[in-house]
Formats: structure tokens, sequence, C-alpha cells
């Protein structure tokens, strides 16, 4: 909830371009947790069995959600939300009457517009801080700052955490190391960079280490490691080649190591079954020790200092710093922020602390003195628990006690793949194709979908490793009897797809003045077959792969050969695919990579039938450019096309100038040239029919060149004909999200101008990103 406005229900449940907007997961707490405690304990629960048990109705999902909601609670979705924020206002309104908060006293006296994160702040020297800055419209950055201003440092990679260390000019994190092939297997690499020579290394390449802390002297890094068995490390490493120098278990869950001042021993965070606690490992003696036990309250980040710590925890309800005295075994209360500590570090001469402290827009470094006597005891702060918790947990039954876990054994056993290809869990009481029905002709022509649904049944199987997938059809359609099926394997290192169809009319191709037709039935047999090999690297902040890909796809369908005048029953035709990509990573504003390129070159044959076709290649790079404000991009597509024919020309694979149809041409030659940049962050509600989060625009200048053979009549002899093609213009599009579903839609008018055809054109867009990027 922000300060200056409240979030408004489709801002929560969709997010926005505009604001920061928490996670679904703080959302969907909140809304669960006052439901199940101000309605009845199984409110939620008796809204998930509406929604499963009228699955069928094939309404939208968040249409029979709003029903079960009205049934079960008395209200919409939109009517509880509005009842859960006024609440939580009321509370935290209240809440924050009756606390004795402290105005922070913020480091940073520039202007910062937009909302910003500044994260994790280490302090180099009393007037200067580094920080991980992120925000809506840049990807993370390091930055150094002053009170004055700031400047980047270096742009990482993808960060597994916010935690960084830093010495010696040296700031050490950890990213993420993808596998080249297995998306869901994933590493880690140390990484370094000197801020003074501006140079990155790589310490470790490719390991499973995480929040990195580097020792005062820069040589050593200890880190926390997690092996593929779940066993957890403290393990100390070299910074110069990344060659483990010490490891010790730890029978619990640890994190968030820090060297001590004399660095003969190591704190951690430890997570045990009787809650989190402060341990320290002593190099010398080998021995762990227990110095504060914190119960069910949440630790976040430790400091050593002068032999006790200073730490992040949200021991009165909220996340405040705190400091353990070892000497007398007692906590006390440093900071009394309104809104809460994200972070927090200490200066050098140990007098202030830097904070990373909540705002309505983001997170801003404050400054806090480490005067003991404004200190309050730990002891003697009323405690508070965050809201809905004592509630919660009288509801839940069930209360984890390391005496009543089971201690069962049991039996390990292979896992066949081959036997458990096939795991049919969903089935349809129709056939619906897929890939006949087009987004844009059913917003056109609605009765689209209805022409592509036939009485059948359609059984859809995904096994439990998410490798195969299958899907076997049935339908009765044209009066006869039609039979699908596609197969789809991803656990090998290339991707198999396969698909079979048996049933349909068998057509013909052949000249329109063509004298005579073969006689058409319904046994048309047409299969594809789809293989391919996804290659992913990453090199910091930028992104790439290598895709290679053969696809097949036949058809028995009749080809006439005008010049022997007979027809060839069948035909395979094979696409041999290349492509390379490479780019920035993408932040949340973002139209399009900041920079990039995407080289795609293809071949396009039929080599078991030489006499109709030939063959066609094509090259094509697009290359991705800031613009001049931030968020915006240039694009640059080229392409060239070239088919040798036989009797007949494929179809282009290469897109025209926008406002032009496409042709068959035997060269072509394309320049086209975007520049895309958003508009307005309305954050418009249109009732439950329509959430618009963001307007854009794309000026547009399109240019080709087709090259064909013509017959010169005069000179009885064949040329080459040229033709150009251009077109410019401008899209307007809006991105929003329909009837309240998940996925969010891309909708609006093209409209340019055609020196070609002489004509002003107007086009729909239409798009949908069915995986929510």
């Amino acid at each position: 909830m922000s300060d200056e406005k409240k979030y408004t229900f489709d801002q929560s449940l969709f997010g926005s371009y505009n604001r920061y907007i928490p996670n679904h997961y703080e959302f969907g707490y909140l809304l669960t947790a006052y439901a199940r405690t101000k309605y009845n304990s199984n409110a939620w629960s008796l809204v998930e069995n509406h929604v499963a048990k009228n699955s069928f109705t094939l309404l939208p999902t968040p249409f029979i959600f709003s029903r079960g909601m009205k049934k079960n609670l008395g209200k919409n979705q939109k009517a509880f939300y509005n009842e859960t924020i006024n609440y939580l206002d009321s509370v935290w309104t209240s809440e924050d009457f009756s606390q004795k908060n402290v105005s922070p006293k913020y480091f940073q006296n520039y202007t910062i517009k937009d909302y910003e994160n500044y994260k994790n702040p280490i302090s180099i020297d009393d007037s200067n801080v580094i920080a991980l800055k992120t925000g809506l419209s840049h990807i993370p950055q390091f930055v150094k700052i002053n009170s004055e201003q700031e400047n980047i440092l270096f742009v990482p990679g993808t960060l597994i955490s916010d935690d960084y260390s830093f010495s010696k000019n040296f700031i050490v994190w950890a990213e993420y190391k993808i596998d080249k092939r297995w998306q869901n297997r994933e590493f880690t690499s140390i990484k370094m960079y000197n801020i003074i020579s501006q140079k990155e290394r790589v310490t470790v390449n490719k390991g499973r280490y995480f929040s990195p802390d580097i020792s005062d002297d820069a040589n050593k890094i200890v880190v926390i490691e997690i092996t593929p068995e779940n066993e957890y490390f403290l393990t100390i490493i070299s910074s110069f080649n990344g060659k483990v120098i010490k490891r010790i278990p730890s029978q619990n869950f640890i994190q968030r190591p820090k060297w001590s001042e004399d660095e003969k021993s190591v704190f951690v965070i430890e997570n045990t079954i009787s809650g989190e606690r402060i341990s320290n490992y002593n190099l010398e003696n080998g021995l762990w020790e227990t110095i504060y036990s914190a119960g069910n309250r949440n630790i976040q980040r430790i400091i050593p200092f002068n032999q006790n710590v200073f730490y992040l925890s949200d021991e009165n309800g909220q996340n405040q710093i705190n400091y353990f005295d070892i000497s007398v075994n007692k906590s006390y209360q440093i900071s009394s922020s309104r809104d809460g500590i994200l972070d927090f570090c200490i200066n050098p001469n140990g007098n202030i602390l830097f904070a990373s402290e909540h705002t309505s827009q983001g997170a801003r470094i404050a400054t806090i003195p480490t005067e003991r006597g404004a200190w309050l005891q730990l002891s003697d702060i009323e405690k508070r628990n965050p809201i809905f918790t004592e509630e919660l947990s009288i509801q839940e039954k069930f209360i984890i006690d390391e005496k009543i876990i089971p201690q069962n054994q049991y039996k390990i056993e292979s896992y066949s793949k081959i036997a458990n290809l096939f795991n049919f869990h969903s089935w349809m009481p129709f056939y619906f194709d897929f890939e006949e029905t087009q987004i844009n002709s059913v917003l056109s022509n609605p009765n689209e979908i209805t022409n592509n649904i036939s009485p059948g049944i359609m059984l859809l199987s995904q096994n439990k490793l998410s490798t195969a997938k299958t899907i076997l059809s049935y339908a009765y359609k044209n009066d006869h009897h039609f039979l699908s099926t596609s197969f789809t394997y991803k656990g090998f290192y290339p991707v198999f797809i396969f698909g079979i169809n048996y049933g349909d009319l068998n057509t013909y191709f052949a000249p329109n003045e063509t004298d005579w037709h073969p006689k058409q039935d319904y046994n048309a047999i047409t299969y594809n077959l789809d293989i391919y090999i996804p290659i992913s690297f990453t090199e910091g902040k930028m992104q790439g792969g290598i895709i290679p890909r053969i696809n097949i796809d036949y058809s028995n369908k009749y080809y006439y050969n005008y010049i022997e005048d007979y027809y060839i029953k069948g035909n395979e035709f094979v696409q041999s695919e290349l492509i390379f990509y490479f780019q920035e990573k993408m932040a949340i504003r973002d139209l399009q990579p900041k920079y990039g390129a995407v080289l795609d070159i293809n071949l396009f044959n039929t080599p078991f039938e030489k006499e109709l076709f030939g063959y066609m290649s094509n090259i094509e790079v697009k290359t991705y450019f800031p613009g001049i404000m931030s968020n915006h991009g240039f694009k640059l597509n080229f392409g060239y096309q070239v088919q040798k024919p036989v009797l007949y020309l494929f179809n282009s694979n290469l897109s025209f100038p926008r406002g032009i149809e496409k042709f068959t041409t035997e060269k072509l030659t394309c320049l086209y040239i975007d520049y895309l940049f958003p508009i307005a962050y309305p954050d418009w509600s249109i009732g439950p029919l329509m959430f618009i989060k963001r307007i854009k625009g794309d000026l547009f200048f399109d240019y080709a060149s087709s090259s064909y053979r013509i017959l010169n009549e005069s000179e009885d002899k064949v040329i080459w004909a040229k033709t150009n093609l251009s077109s410019f213009g401008v899209e307007l599009t809006a991105d929003f999200h329909l009837l309240r579903m998940e996925f969010p839609f891309n909708s609006g008018v093209r409209i340019g101008y055609s020196p070609f055809t002489s004509d002003i054109f107007y086009q729909v867009i239409f798009g949908i990103d069915l995986f929510n990027n």
C-alpha cells in the first residue's frame, strides 16, 4: 500500500508499469488471511472448490472465481479486495499513531524522479556508499552514492540475491549460471569487479556458491555451498582462482556469512528446527557456537562489530536494526523506522549506520547514529506480531516438532522414463483445431472458433518430468472420421515434436487455368517432424543462444506438373534453420532489448521430389539499439532471400513492407527500421472488462526490392525485372488484460502510406503473450 494512493484491485492483480506493486505472494497472503480470520477458516478453500467444480462451464476462470467469492463470502472479488485494503489501512494507521517512529535522515539529498530501490548499502568511507540499485526502467546496477549524486559503477548479470560484498576496491557477487541445454539445471558464478581498474573477473565459473563475503585483505571469500544432495557447507575459497581453502559442514541451513573483524571466525544466520539464530564458526578450534537465538523471528542481515553483532530482524513485527551485546547477553533496538529497514551497513568509524529504508517510492539510503544512549532494550519494547498471525496460528492444527517427524526409511528405486512416458491428466469432449485457429482471424470472424470445433474427444498427457507431452484426438467432421496425434519429447539433447493427421479432404496444387483435376477424397495424410536443439548461454548482462533446427512437413496432396501434364501425389518440404541471438537483459518497462542481435538463416527445399520446387534460402539480421530516452529503442531488420525455382516458387519466408500483401518472388532484399517508445502507463480499468497498463508507439519505415525473371518479347530473352516496395507510418498499441484473464494482450492500430500502391492503409494489430513475459 502506498502513502500517496492505495493500489487498485487491477493493479494488485496484474501489476503496473507506472508504480511498484508487491508480488502475488504478498498480495495473496493478505487477502486469504483476511478471508480466513474475518469470515471463515475454510472460506478460501470453499472458493477454490467452487472454481474446480465449475470448470466444465468453459467460462473464463476469473468469472467463476468471482462467482465463488460471491457465493461463499457475499462479495465479488473487487468488493472483497476493497474491504480488505480498507481494513488493513485502518489497522496500520492506528499502529502508526501508537508507535514512536523517528523521522529518517536521508543520505541522498539529490532528486530521484522515479521508483528506485537502493539495496544492501556498503560504506566505502563516511561520505560514499555502494548500493545495488533496482527499478522499473533499468536492470540492476551497482552504483556509487554520495549526498549529492550517484554514478553507475557496473551492471552485473542475473543475481542470485541482493547479497554482495566489498573490500580493497573489489565488488564480489554471485550470478546465475544457466546450463547450455537444460533450463531447470542451474549453477552459480562468483564474480569480482575492480572499481578502479574497471575490470571484471570470474573467480568461480560454475559452482553452487551463494552470498559471498570477501575478507578485509581481499584474498579469501567465504560462501554458502549447497550440494545437489541438499547438504550445507560453509566454504572458504581463494579470491584469485576460486580453489577451496576450507569446507565446513553444517547440519542446518545456513545463510549470509560474515567475516569477524579479526577474521578468525565467521558469523552466519542459521535456520534450525527451533527457529533462527546467529551462530559463529571458530576457524582456529573448529567449533560452532550459538551467539543469539531469535526463535520464530526472521533474521535477515548480520554485521559483526566490536566482538558483538548488529542484526536486522522483525523482533517487534517490523524489520528494524538491532544490536546484540554478547558480554551481557542483551539485545537493543537501534532504528525506529516507520516502514521498516531493508538492509544496512556500518561506516568504517563505527559511528553511523547506513540503512536502506522503505518508502512509497522505493528504498532510500538513510543515516542512523550509533549513539548508545538512544538505544532501547529489546525486552522492554512491546512485542507486536504481524497482522493476522495470531488468528492463523490458532487455525493451523499442524505443529512442527522434531520429535513427531516420522523417521521412515524409504526404498530408493530406479525411475523408468519409458514406463512413465504417458500420464493422461485431462480430456475434452470435443475436437478443437489449435493450428488452424488464428487469433487475428477470430477477431475479424468470431465464427472461426466454431468452424474449428467438431464433435469428438481429445486426451492430454504430460509425464511427471514434463519432458513428454501427448495429445490424442478423434473428430467426426464433414461426415467423415478424423484422427490426429502429436507428441513432444524434451528428454534428449535435441527436442522432438511429431504430429500426424488422417481423414481431411485431400486437395491438389495446380495453376488456376489447369483443365483437369484428380478425384478428391477424405484420405488426406499429413505429418510434421520438428527437431531442434535449444542451446543457451549467458555472459554477464548479456543472454544468448544457438538453435539449429530441421522441420519436415509432408502432405499426400496432389501437385500438378504442367510441363508433362500429370499429378504427383505427396511431397515432403524440408526447412533447415540456424538461429544465433545475443541480447541484453530487459528491464520491466523495456519494449525490446537495449542492445542485441538475431541472425536467422534458412534453407527450404524438397529433397525427395526435385522436379517441382527447387530451393529457397534467406538470411535475416535483426539488431537493437537504445533510443534517445529511457526505454526507447531502434530496431533494424535486414533480410535477403533468393530461390531457384523449377516449376513453382516457394512462398516468401521474409515479411513484406507493412501495408503490402505478400507475393512470390525470386529475389527479395529488405530493410525495415522501427523506433519504439512508451507513451503512457495509465492503469485504466474499464470495470471487469479491461485493464490498460501501457500505451506505446512505433514509427516505422519499410523498404524492399523484389526481383524476378520475365520474358522480354521484343528481344526474345529473359531479363530481370525489379520492383521497389516501401511504406511508412505509425503503430499505436496498448498492453492490457481482457476479462481479468492472466495473459496480457497487445492490440492497436497501424496507419501508414505505401508509395508502391499510392494508398493510405489501416490495419488492426492483435497479439497475446501466453508466457506472460
